[in-house]
């Protein structure tokens, strides 16, 4: 594994906190990511290091996905290629409400793919489709 901690927000109230973990296995990191609702859990980092995190937020059904190295020099976002970008979707993560474009806006599967290519390599997967700034 080369994810060592997992960073998870809780919202109370308006009143955020960070609850963090450490990554032994894949199921940790699914499990933190079954628990995202847009409510009282809306993103999770999981860190490589300071060079390598992914950031997963969403509501359990719809889900945006952002790598970043080398402390935001490269970032990467995960693409639905078999949506479009010139619509957009709702999607609370950060524990705000924000408007994405469609093809960010990813389905479970692809978002637990990303996560778990990321957990296990330390990088973003060449099977999945990304974006890159």
């Amino acid at each position: 594994m080369k994810v060592k901690k997992i960073f998870e927000e809780e919202w109370v109230g308006a009143q955020l906190e960070t609850i963090e973990h450490k990554c032994t296995n894949l199921d940790q990191a699914y499990a933190v990511l079954d628990r995202l609702d847009g409510k009282k859990r809306t993103s999770v980092e999981f860190w490589v290091s300071d060079d390598a995190i992914l950031t997963v937020g969403g509501d359990g059904e719809k889900f945006v996905v952002f790598a970043a190295f080398q402390v935001d020099q490269e970032l990467h976002t995960l693409i639905d290629p078999d949506k479009s970008d010139a619509d957009y979707e709702d999607v609370v993560t950060g524990g705000q409400l924000g408007s994405y474009p469609s093809n960010q806006c990813v389905d479970k599967d692809m978002a637990k793919k990303a996560v778990s290519y990321f957990c296990e390599h330390g990088k973003v997967s060449t099977d999945l489709t990304w974006t890159q700034e």
